[in-house]
């Protein structure tokens, strides 16, 4: 094929997936985000595995430890967390109040940490730390806010599968 999409469903599928997470890494509008990571969620859901931002170990291990119980009031007070770092680390991104940044990182860092989000808990830290300065805070910010929105997306699909 001269389109450079691989015939194999499950190659082509892999292309997608690898695609839509370079897009979710870009600045882009709401509706934007929002179908890229519903596409992004999608795309894992049928390859059947975790998202590689997530150690599967590490959120399997903090589910157990909280046992079947907890666990649902766990993942609910997760997504209110994050739901909320969202909205304040956007607004504070949109003033470059580097102060609330500093701020909604380092709750955003604990988060990510306890669920085994490496990925997002590097991109929080170094935001964190751009914060501290004077430094332009718009591409780690998109940075942080499309892993967040990953991140919120999977809280949400653990949320709907464990009940």
């Amino acid at each position: 094929m001269t389109s450079g999409i691989p015939p194999d469903p499950a190659d082509r599928l892999t292309l997608l997936t690898d695609r839509l997470q370079r897009l979710s890494a870009m600045a882009l509008p709401g509706p934007a985000r929002a179908l890229v990571t519903e596409a992004l969620s999608l795309a894992f859901a049928v390859q059947d595995r975790a998202p590689p931002f997530i150690d599967m170990t590490t959120f399997t291990t903090l589910l157990e430890l909280a046992g079947p119980e907890v666990a649902p009031e766990l993942l609910h007070q997760l997504a209110e967390d994050l739901t909320g770092v969202h909205a304040k680390l956007a607004t504070a991104l949109g003033t470059k109040d580097h102060v609330s940044v500093r701020a909604q990182t380092h709750i955003l860092m604990a988060l990510a940490g306890s669920v085994g989000a490496g990925a997002l808990y590097e991109d929080a830290t170094a935001l964190n730390l751009a914060a501290h300065g004077t430094d332009d805070l718009a591409q780690g910010g998109a940075q942080v806010m499309a892993g967040l929105a990953h991140l919120r997306q999977f809280i949400d699909d653990a949320r709907t599968a464990s009940q």
